[in-house]
């Protein structure tokens, strides 16, 4: 029998309670169980960031981050929850942007190449 996860994590500024398989990635439980999907799957191997999330000030590709390596309450930031008000997790850091790092295509911007989290 199959052995399943419960988790409380915070995406976005909101409680989420989540039930998944030890080893479904971060990415799958984003897009598909919270239905965010502005967090992308691009390569599936950590290289090109189409992937990454904030995780507890952290910037992390979420297509290599197992759910079992998920921390329990955890603070999630994603592309969707920049700028909301109700976004409380990056409270006394700055979020700088930086236009020479987006690339040629658009489509492959990330989270990772609009920002950059400093204390």
């Amino acid at each position: 029998m199959k052995q399943y996860l419960r988790k409380s994590i915070r995406v976005n500024g909101y409680p989420h309670h989540v039930v998944a398989s030890p080893d479904t990635m971060l990415v799958n439980i984003i897009r598909k169980q919270l239905g965010l999907t502005g967090t992308k799957l691009g390569c599936g191997s950590g290289q090109c960031g189409a992937c990454e999330v904030i995780m507890n000030g952290k910037l992390m590709r979420s297509c290599i981050v197992r759910w079992d390596r998920v921390p329990e309450d955890v603070e999630i930031l994603t592309i969707e929850g920049l700028g909301t008000p109700v976004y409380s997790g990056l409270s006394g850091r700055r979020i700088r942007y930086y236009p020479d790092s987006i690339p040629a295509y658009p489509d492959t911007l990330s989270v990772g190449s609009i920002l950059n989290v400093s204390s």
